[in-house]
């Protein structure tokens, strides 16, 4: 590895991962719907309060590190939670830019994936937000990066650094211990030789997965009942799974006519499959699954060959825990598929490398291959531009509750159906999920519960005008303030009682 070279490139692409992050964030100042449960819970720990933190959320940790650095710079949470985010995709650019320079590429490769990382919209989609994944993705790609560098050149102590590194990524999200626990395995499998000294190794990953299973089934289950025995933690995570899929199947026999009524659990699983594939490929972007494709196939890939087959593991690995949260849950978030993403990744430098030296010598290229590389790097910069012009539409919010806490006084209320309308109206936070959901909104105008508060601030998507003029004539009385969106949506604003 030249080190003068890596390191002039990590600092422009530094520099760069910064503002990029200033960027999306000017271009989307609004705080995600998790963000106020973060920035609130470290405003609980500003008040003393860590044990609050800890009934409120059972990972609380994220929001420590906004406290702590709020604490030591006198900075407000909110700014507190941006800075950590900012700087951790500086860590996440770095440790990508080092991963591949540690499994053999040259100056130009390692150009490009300060290139393709600092521009893969999967990551700068979520620039703006506060999120604990950001923490979690950091220290699992700098874990990534020891763990190339032993299985490159094996050293005693490189083990001892991941399982540090990891058990910090554990800190934001709990799929970190899974890594944890599997890339030793891995290790083991790369490294040993062919023959029985492998299948002993893929026996221990097997009975180490089951192990895991059942402790995420007893962790899981911990969250969703007050029972503390093994025993009565495994029915309620067996219970809940039988309920979510009971739920799903009866759905899916509705979907279904009377005569494929047999074939509903196989539609369920065909479904499960197809959600799950497309997910996944939506993430890594359909560019990039394709890149990794071709580049195994064609054999575009790390100079070490151990690190291809380690790179191959760890994809599986990933695989697994999606497909574990897949089972609970039945979706997968967007964030989800992150570090499966950056994963897949780390292959893209190399093919577009190989691909471009073919493109150059495309003489010797038949008709349709010459455009394959023209055609790649025009849908990259696509994507690329794309990722740093989406926002969330949701400005209007923030300008509404801003409004709303200097019009409310003490011991005024506000009954809304969005979050960023509460937590920039300094309202309580802490309040039940399904208060901002329209079926309680609904319900409560139709049992003139509304009536209690002193202002109502309701959004309205661009789709549903119709409901709009049903809730302005139940309430009575046009609203006194009105927010519009970027894309159709609007805020409106109802004074309910007077002083």
């Amino acid at each position: 590895m030249n080190t003068l070279v890596l390191r002039d490139i990590r600092i422009p692409a530094a520099l760069l991962s910064l503002l990029l992050s200033v960027w999306c964030i000017y271009i989307d100042p609004v705080i995600n719907n998790d963000g106020f449960l973060y920035i609130t819970l470290a405003d609980v720990v500003r008040d003393g309060s860590i044990k609050d933190a800890f009934t409120v959320y059972r990972w609380p940790f994220y929001s420590f590190m906004i406290a702590g650095l709020g604490h030591i710079t006198g900075i407000d949470h909110e700014t507190s939670a941006y800075l950590i985010n900012i700087l951790l995709a500086v860590v996440i650019v770095v440790s990508f830019i080092s991963i591949t320079a540690v499994l053999g590429g040259d100056r130009r490769a390692l150009w490009v994936a300060a290139l393709v990382i600092l521009f893969f919209p999967g990551l700068n989609k979520y620039r703006s937000f506060v999120i604990r994944d950001f923490g979690y993705l950091a220290f699992y790609m700098l874990g990534l990066l020891v763990f190339f560098k032993h299985i490159v050149k094996p050293q005693w102590y490189w083990p001892a650094i991941w399982t540090a590194l990891l058990a910090t990524a554990a800190t934001f999200r709990i799929e970190a211990i899974a890594v944890l626990v599997c890339l030793p395995f891995v290790s083991a499998y790369v490294l040993a030789k062919p023959g029985r000294q492998r299948t002993r190794v893929v026996l221990s990953i097997i009975v180490v997965l089951a192990v895991l299973f059942m402790l995420g089934a007893w962790w899981f289950a911990g969250n969703a009942s007050g029972t503390d025995s093994f025993a009565g933690l495994f029915n309620t995570f067996i219970a809940h799974i039988r309920q979510n899929y009971d739920i799903r199947l009866h759905t899916m026999r509705q979907l279904l006519t009377s005569m494929s009524d047999n074939y509903a659990m196989l539609a369920l699983i065909a479904a499960g499959s197809v959600i799950f594939i497309a997910e996944v490929v939506k993430r890594i972007t359909l560019l990039y699954t394709l890149m990794a494709v071709y580049g195994w196939v064609r054999g575009f890939l790390f100079a070490p060959e151990r690190a291809q087959r380690a790179w191959l593991g760890l994809i599986i690995v990933q695989l697994v825990i999606l497909s574990g949260t897949m089972l609970l849950q039945f979706f997968l978030t967007g964030r989800f598929p992150l570090a499966l993403s950056l994963t897949v990744l780390l292959i893209a430098p190399f093919v577009w490398v190989n691909m471009y030296d073919e493109w150059r010598d495309r003489n010797s290229l038949g008709g349709s291959s010459r455009w394959l590389f023209p055609t790649a790097l025009v849908f990259a910069i696509i994507l690329g531009i794309q990722g740093l012009t989406g926002f969330t539409g949701k400005t209007h919010l923030k300008e509404g509750g801003l409004w709303l806490q200097q019009q409310l006084k003490d011991e005024q209320t506000l009954l809304s159906n969005e979050r960023a309308v509460m937590y920039y109206a300094k309202q309580d936070t802490y309040r039940r999920s399904d208060i901002y959901q329209w079926q309680t909104i609904d319900r409560m105008l139709a049992n003139r519960q509304w009536q209690q508060y002193d202002y109502i601030a309701l959004r309205f998507k661009r789709r549903h005008a119709d409901h709009k003029q049903q809730v302005i004539q139940r309430i009575g009385s046009a609203p006194i303030k009105t927010f519009q969106g970027k894309r159709g949506d609007v805020l409106l604003v109802f004074r309910v009682r007077q002083s």
